[in-house]
């Protein structure tokens, strides 16, 4: 293998076709070129300009790539979650100090699974999403999870299998890739997954025993989260519902993998549409409401309205004074009907 100019000569160990615009992988090489590119660049004037709800970078090394990016959405006067995508054994290395400074994580397994033996693989999933979840990121598990959907009407039980058990392990969210972008059955790939999903969060296998570690910020929020959602499952209660304008309080619920549903009311769009990522949450838009009656009242309404409870239910309000960040330090059980 040798480089002249523009041109890269290489040996053809196993062939194949190599169709255009394809990526590279350097296995064992530290690649020096920078994480964002002009393209990139590019790509977030777009997005920003768009109003997208998060971005996702690619061959993510450090915790310095991240911030690169988030300093030039901060530029463009804009604050977009940007989502690192765990592709390349330096990310893996650096994985606490990504997940510190990123707002979600990405399991991107199939140039994982080049960059490093597959074998490797199964074991850095569960660790990643261990880590996530802890951190109370977002972690998406993708890549191939239903990859024969992209010529078959239906998956091998593998790969139904590798679905449901990135759901034992705690993924907020199953992404699908080439079999919705480029497959032949991409609406039944959606459904299947979907179905996959549902019966997999019903199992008995859905229980967690995470240790969380001592929260170093807003402890009373944390106990906050956590106490709601042993009552949830004491109460067997119908779900949880919170309030929150930055959607920190769900996302604190969310940490404790409650087994039931948390309906999230916020008064900003966009935090209703980046809580559809996080781990059980159905995310409600609702205008801001000062007096804590009349914003509970006004909840069970929207929630009755949509069909989401009924009269008789059971569910545990988690609230403070008003949409003031930093409140969240009351719990109600509330019976729907009765206590309106």
């Amino acid at each position: 293998m040798h480089k002249r100019k523009d041109i890269i000569t290489c040996r053809i160990i196993n062939g194949g076709w190599l169709k255009e615009n394809k990526g590279i992988n350097l296995p064992g090489v530290s690649v020096s070129a920078p994480s964002l590119t002009a393209k990139d660049i590019k790509d977030l004037n777009f997005g920003i300009k768009m109003g997208v709800d998060y971005f996702a970078l690619s061959f993510v090394r450090s915790a310095d790539d991240v911030k690169q990016i988030k300093k030039y959405i901060s530029k463009q006067g804009q604050n977009t979650p940007v989502i690192a995508k765990i592709e390349k054994p330096e990310a893996v290395e650096n994985l606490d100090s990504i997940i510190q400074v990123a707002d979600g994580i990405m399991v991107a397994r199939g140039d994982l699974g080049v960059e490093m033996k597959p074998e490797k693989v199964p074991a850095i999933q569960k660790t990643i999403i261990k880590a996530a979840i802890l951190a109370n990121k977002p972690v998406i598990t993708a890549t191939q999870m239903l990859e024969t959907m992209s010529v078959h009407p239906i998956p091998t039980r593998a790969e139904a299998s590798d679905v449901a058990n990135a759901i034992y392990d705690g993924t907020d969210a199953v992404m699908l890739s080439g079999e919705t972008t480029m497959g032949k059955y991409p609406v039944e790939t959606v459904g299947m997954m979907a179905r996959i999903a549902v019966r997999t969060e019903r199992s008995a296998f859905m229980k967690y025993n995470l240790k969380h570690k001592k929260p170093q910020d807003d402890p009373v929020a944390h106990a906050v989260a956590r106490s709601a959602t042993k009552i949830l499952h004491e109460l067997d209660a119908k779900g949880i519902l919170a309030f929150s304008v930055s959607g920190s309080t769900a996302r604190l619920i969310s940490q404790n993998r409650p087994s039931n549903p948390v309906f999230a009311f916020s008064p900003s769009m966009s935090t209703c549409n980046q809580l559809t990522l996080v781990w059980g949450i159905t995310p409600l838009y609702l205008p801001s409401i000062k007096d804590a009656r009349q914003l509970i009242e006004a909840s069970v309404r929207i929630m009755l309205n949509k069909e989401l409870t009924k009269t008789d239910d059971l569910i545990v309000i988690v609230i403070g004074l008003g949409f003031k960040k930093g409140s969240t330090n009351m719990i109600k059980v509330h019976r729907i009907g009765q206590d309106d």
